[in-house]
């Protein structure tokens, strides 16, 4: 069987380039057919170098044809595919690939269905597009090194396409922050003030944890907190997590936090912002320091 999957997975890096390229050859010129055949015979050459055989151009279309016909393989080689390409490029190649992404396992392998049976994965593309949420942090006094600050929100890629970042059904809003999802978060608040650190706490139970959630969570403290830094804790990061399938969202800012400052992050809420992210958020007690 594993013999089987890694001939299917020398296939599918020439079916990839072959479909992508006869859709860029019909509206391009014959430059690009050349390219293709080019890239074909590096194909073979790189399945022969692996231990697979080198098959002929006709072999392989011949595969081709079978695995493209057989939508349970076809739906097994796309799954492997980095997070990126299955969203952004596979459902350009056709209407039937398009469909594919769109069956529960492709669902599951694009993190907006939950995979209870998944190894612990973190969204890559997550990680790529908002590093701020996904970059680990001390779980110490240093939280002036935590990745997550109004800066660091400005900076992510949102500024280079506010339009498409910001539409209440942009499907980022949707994507899950890990598999198996996040089931409970965490919100952790400390609080800088003259008299010692306070801090507080709040727990979320019941939930599939979406980035959306995440987001409008975090980014209210940073655009409106004093000093605020911000990190998410995932389980394995060296914290101890209440649950394996717990994520903690730990904020910290300075004393005199203001509802109507702004830390410039106002083109940086989505269309579809909701306070607490839509969630009953109650905090326990403020816990202030013992100076007995």
């Amino acid at each position: 069987m594993t013999c089987y999957l890694e001939q299917l997975t020398g296939w599918w890096h020439w079916l990839f380039i072959r479909q992508m390229a006869e859709k860029t050859a019909t509206d391009n010129d014959s430059e690009s057919t050349m390219k293709v055949v080019e890239e074909e015979r590096s194909a073979v050459y790189v399945t022969s170098l692996i231990g697979i055989p080198a098959f002929t151009l006709t072999t392989i279309s011949t595969a081709r044809d079978c695995v493209i016909s057989t939508q349970d393989l076809l739906e097994l080689i796309l799954s492997h595919l980095p997070t990126r390409d299955l969203l952004v490029t596979t459902p350009l190649v056709s209407k039937t690939w398009l469909a594919l992404t769109l069956t529960p396992a492709l669902q599951r392998a694009l993190f907006f269905q939950p995979d209870t049976l998944s190894t612990p994965l973190q969204n890559s593309l997550l990680a790529e597009i908002f590093p701020p949420f996904v970059t680990p942090g001390p779980r110490d006094e240093n939280t002036w090194k935590w990745p997550g600050t109004a800066r660091a929100i400005r900076a992510i890629p949102w500024s280079k396409a506010p339009d498409a970042f910001k539409r209440e059904d942009a499907s980022w809003l949707r994507v899950l922050v890990k598999q198996p999802s996040a089931q409970t978060l965490i919100l952790e608040e400390t609080c800088f003030g003259q008299s010692g650190n306070a801090h507080r706490q709040a727990v979320v139970n019941g939930l599939s944890l979406r980035m959306g959630d995440l987001y409008d969570l975090a980014v209210p403290y940073s655009d409106c907190a004093i000093g605020c830094t911000f990190c998410v804790h995932w389980p394995g990061d060296e914290v101890e997590l209440e649950g394996e399938s717990g994520l903690t969202l730990a904020v910290t800012y300075t004393e005199g936090c203001d509802p109507k400052r702004s830390g410039g992050l106002g083109d940086f809420y989505s269309d579809g912002f909701r306070e607490n992210a839509g969630h009953q958020i109650v905090f326990g007690d403020w816990v202030l320091p013992d100076f007995d």
